[in-house]
């Protein structure tokens, strides 16, 4: 199984440039190719490709600007 870990800023105004970063753990005994896809709101981030050895860990860092409409974040990730 793939564990992912998200490293989300806890405090971001309107306009912000930031790094959400995610990291994902390969809990199995055999090494795994994922795919990463994250979404903050409605919009969808560029896909990630990673592979991870058997119970390695890897960080990715997509960079994200925080919309100027003042609405509440909701970030989501999945592992495939």
């Amino acid at each position: 199984d793939v564990a992912l870990f998200p490293g989300i800023p806890p405090v971001m105004r309107q306009g912000d440039k930031i790094n959400l970063e995610i990291t994902a753990k390969n809990g199995t005994n055999v090494g795994k190719e994922i795919q990463l896809i994250l979404r903050a709101n409605e919009t969808t981030l560029p896909e990630q490709k990673i592979k991870l050895e058997a119970g390695a860990a890897s960080a990715v860092s997509i960079p994200y600007v925080v919309p100027e409409n003042g609405e509440a974040m909701v970030f989501e990730a999945k592992a495939f």
